[in-house]
């Protein structure tokens, strides 16, 4: 007669404190988005392992995105940037910073969840976060001088938001009427930047004023009602 032997449950490893504090910290940047709307449930993930593409590789190699639907507009942020190096707790979390854009515009809102690859609501918010992971930097300036400015290429847009060179321009750090402008993090505050479309024409004068260019049109921007929204509507403000 065969005896039946009972193969051992697999018994799932402990975490890490790798593990214990890159959960703590999606859960604490989540948690504050939710305040603000409805978290779309996951990652929004669309590449590939940077390690395979050859870029520089994100904190914790979490390429990720989450989507906030609000009452009247949606917004999309980074999720990773401010992850914990893997094995270096001593470098705080990660970039110590996320960025984020929120338009009203109604087809952003409309679109599904997956079809935002192609959005170029995506697609700048995309392109800022790889700058960030190429230029670390620019963490820094922003806790600086508050503001930084950007020129992307390679986003799906109207012909009428590219320049010359046929890149588009953004704004860092623009002030929110409302939204919160940091979050604790296990390790360190993580600083949530607004990044705004801008005209060809504010991306010319930016780059003819300097810093006080970048005030100037922040302040514009307030002043009108605009704050850290971005729409393919909105006129120059200069």
């Amino acid at each position: 007669m065969s005896e039946n032997v009972s193969s051992p449950e697999e018994v799932a490893p402990e975490p890490t404190e790798d593990d214990r504090r890159l959960e703590a910290s999606i859960r604490a940047r989540q948690q504050l988005w939710k305040r603000d709307g409805k978290l779309e449930s996951g990652a929004f993930t669309f590449l590939k392992n940077p390690l395979l593409m050859g870029t520089l590789k994100w904190p914790s190699l979490r390429t990720a995105f989450v989507r906030v639907d609000r009452t009247k507009s949606v917004l999309m942020a980074s999720d990773g940037l401010s992850d914990p190096f893997t094995g270096d707790p001593e470098r705080g979390n990660g970039h110590c910073l996320e960025v984020y854009m929120e338009t009203r515009d109604q087809d952003q809102i409309d679109k599904a969840w997956a079809d935002h690859k192609t959005s170029w609501l995506f697609q700048t918010l995309y392109n800022v976060a790889q700058n960030i992971i190429h230029i670390p930097d620019v963490a820094a300036e922003l806790e600086s001088t508050g503001l930084v400015s950007m020129e992307l290429q390679k986003v799906s847009i109207a012909d009428e938001w590219k320049n010359d060179y046929d890149n588009i321009g953004v704004l860092l750090g623009v002030t929110p009427k409302t939204l919160a402008t940091e979050v604790n993090l296990p390790l360190s505050k993580a600083k949530l930047a607004a990044v705004v479309l801008r005209r060809p024409k504010e991306l010319e004068y930016a780059k003819q004023e300097g810093e006080a260019g970048l005030k100037k049109l922040n302040k514009l921007l307030r002043k009108k009602g605009e704050y850290h929204l971005s729409s393919l509507n909105r006129k120059s403000v200069i």
